[in-house]
């Protein structure tokens, strides 16, 4: 494996753990929502 598809790789996988990061806070904050209306 070269030095650049290692980068990107590194790269990827800390875009999508950040994403992935980014909907779990944001559904958790619609679940604390939904539960504080009812």
């Amino acid at each position: 494996m070269n030095k650049n598809t290692m980068f990107f790789l590194i790269y990827y996988i800390r875009f999508y753990i950040k994403l992935k990061y980014k909907i779990g806070s944001f559904e958790l904050q619609n679940l604390l929502f939904c539960g504080s209306k009812q």
